[in-house]
């Protein structure tokens, strides 16, 4: 009866809702197809455009190369403008326009990269003020975006199209990325052969990284002290935890945000808050948080209670008029929230309207009824995850025998989701009768290797299964919760298979 529920329980996950497509499946080379490339560059002359020396000096607009018609591949390398600041310094920036790829027309990014034209520069009083436009026409639109004495971008309240991403940007790590010339190297590395075909494969492979520079940075990131306190306070909040839950709340950690369970030196780099929305932007990811990382466009509606009510509580303090592109709506009589899709389906609209009240949403979530909200989300989870794995165990196989296949089933599902997850189950069974169970494990990995696209993609999938691993060799036994805790029907969470 068990092997019964637990089969029903896996297969309600393939038609619930956090396994159904929320936008086209993407395909590069199908993306590639779609690209309306301009023919200001002659067929012949193809090649990726070497990125300036880093001494150069720019001017303060950019009113030739930039705008609509022209492509990010071209422009980027000498599309520089240099900021004078308040206080009487500088800063190189990238100045970036966005825009809305037309419907059928696009299958990995709905957005489209540009280099943006600047017309002004100008400082006034403790800002200065940059004038940006989508092109050098007649009456084209603008937008006026502030930069402040220490380089951080504020743009307008209604703004969309546009953003200034440093030269010498800081990543969540600490380092120094010129993304344009990382963007440019990129592009340039694609293997092809010439003309328009070749050509278009570069503006495409262009416009992915520095829309993934771009997401991440205008999202930000929290102070590595605040990151650390976070984690401390966290890992002193499940520090009661025993046999299969702290077996995953460890596996979670470490292959979330980067965090082993014991005590954290002063000196340890924190990847990220278990309160703080991050963005990966890897597959079909919109920003997360939390410690095992909830995604708010992929997960389902019991993983996003924290998250959705932070953001009732954090649009409240702003006027009703306000932030329309991510305010919940009513559309045939059913409740549409323009976060929960994934991130690479959100129009500039949205992600607009998001940027605008990120910061306040993680200050929310890290707030003492934030916290308080998602442990009481993580408990449940734990509980949830644990009789889960029971499930898989009293199905036999490599289940019965592997410690490593229960917990690693449940690292895919909590990354990649439930069908992902239910493959790779059926996958290890159809092997239990032909192979050992350290031949298997090593299947199991090597199914989700070979699902991965990229070597990105690839590394972090050997990361995360080489934590397992060694994981699972300290948990031989990781029970302690039974059956009928993998409520599926009942919490519908996409990390529960």
């Amino acid at each position: 009866m068990k092997i019964i529920l637990g089969l029903l329980a896996l297969s309600f996950l393939l038609t619930s809702p956090a396994a159904a497509a929320k936008g086209p499946k993407c395909d590069w080379e199908q993306e590639a197809a779609y690209v309306r490339a301009t023919t200001r560059i002659v067929e012949a002359d193809v090649e990726t455009p070497e990125p300036p020396p880093a001494t150069t000096t720019y001017a303060p607009t950019l009113t030739q190369g930039c705008g609509l018609g022209t492509e990010l591949v071209d422009t980027l390398g000498t599309g520089i403008v240099r900021i004078s600041l308040p206080n009487g310094g500088f800063a190189n920036f990238y100045p970036i326009l966005t825009t809305d790829k037309p419907d059928g027309e696009w299958r990995c990014n709905k957005v489209k990269v540009r280099t943006a034209c600047v017309v002004k520069s100008e400082i006034s009083g403790d800002a200065t003020l940059v004038t940006m436009r989508v092109d050098m026409t007649r009456n084209a639109s603008e937008e006026v975006l502030k930069v402040d004495k220490n380089g951080e971008v504020t743009p307008p309240q209604n703004g969309k199209y546009f953003a200034l991403l440093p030269r010498r940007r800081i990543d969540r790590y600490g380092r120094k990325r010129d993304e344009g010339a990382i963007t440019l190297e990129r592009a340039g590395a694609i293997a092809c052969g010439r003309g328009t075909a070749c050509r278009n494969k570069k503006i495409v492979a262009a416009e992915k990284s520095l829309l993934t520079a771009l997401r991440q940075h205008r999202l930000g990131a929290l102070p590595v002290a605040d990151r650390r306190a976070d984690v401390r306070g966290f890992l002193t909040t499940f520090h009661d935890l025993t046999l299969g839950q702290k077996a995953l709340h460890r596996a979670i950690m470490l292959n979330e945000i980067s965090v082993t369970d014991g005590p954290v030196p002063d000196n340890k780099f924190i990847y990220a808050s278990p309160f703080e929305l991050v963005d990966a932007v890897l597959w079909n990811s919109s920003p997360s948080y939390g410690a095992h990382q909830i995604d708010i466009g992929s997960n389902d509606g019991g993983d996003l209670g924290p998250f959705r009510t932070s953001l009732t509580r954090v649009l409240a303090k702003h006027d009703a008029a306000t932030l329309g592109a991510i305010r919940d709506r009513t559309v045939g009589g059913k409740t549409v929230r323009p976060l929960e899709t994934w991130g690479r389906v959100y129009s500039i609209a949205t992600w607009g309207d998001f940027y605008r009240v990120s910061d306040e949403l993680t200050k929310d979530l890290r707030s003492s009824q934030g916290r308080t909200e998602y442990a009481g989300l993580y408990r449940k989870f734990l509980d949830t995850s644990t009789g889960c794995m029971a499930v898989l165990r009293s199905r036999g196989g490599v289940f019965a025998k592997s410690p490593f296949a229960q917990l690693y089933v449940m690292d895919v599902a909590n990354q990649k989701g439930p069908t992902t997850a239910l493959k790779l189950a059926r996958y290890a069974q159809s092997l239990a009768r032909s192979q050992s169970v350290e031949d298997i494990e090593k299947a199991m990995i090597q199914r989700i290797l070979d699902a991965s696209s990229g070597s990105d993609h690839a590394t972090d999938v050997k990361r995360r299964s080489a934590n397992v691993t060694a994981i699972a060799k300290q948990f031989p036994d990781l029970g302690g919760a039974p059956p009928a805790t993998c409520d599926v029907a009942g919490y519908g969470s996409v990390e529960k298979i």
